[in-house]
């Protein structure tokens, strides 16, 4: 199978997070790779990163993560190309008590979503856990 960063298009941009509560304090998540145009360089860090990156017990602060990444992924839309958040999870948002609720993480993707700077969400969650299905409902664009 071929390495994460050679499936991808050339003009891609692509950024690497992990997430896991207090991960880098206060945030839920941790940059691994910054975005950045998918040069060949990039392409060969991040299949480095992927490459490194194990689970570690933290809980997860999932909620909280799914709205930065969308956040982040907003803020950095670029015009004429395919601007998307990929989230890879279990679905359980487990162990955080200052995180955001399923509810709050709905309402706040509503208030942040910019018609003129548009992101699709998508989440993939493995397992058949309920908390997984769950995340079906959530709208970022």
């Amino acid at each position: 199978m071929a390495p994460v960063g050679r499936l991808l298009p050339a003009e891609s941009r692509v950024g690497l997070w992990e997430f896991g509560i207090a991960l880098d304090p206060p945030r839920d998540h941790r940059v691994v790779l910054p975005t950045a145009p998918l040069t060949d360089a990039h392409r060969a860090a991040m299949d480095a990163a992927v490459g490194r990156l194990a689970a570690v017990r933290t809980g997860t602060g999932l909620y909280d993560t799914i709205l930065a990444a969308y956040i982040a992924g907003r803020d950095a839309v670029e015009a004429g190309v395919s601007n998307q958040v990929l989230i890879f999870t279990d679905g359980r948002n487990e162990a955080d008590p200052q995180g955001i609720t399923l509810a709050q993480l709905t309402a706040e993707l509503r208030r942040a979503k910019d018609p003129a700077r548009p992101v699709q969400l998508s989440v993939v969650a493995f397992g058949q856990r309920q908390e997984a299905k769950l995340l079906g409902g959530l709208h970022g664009e």
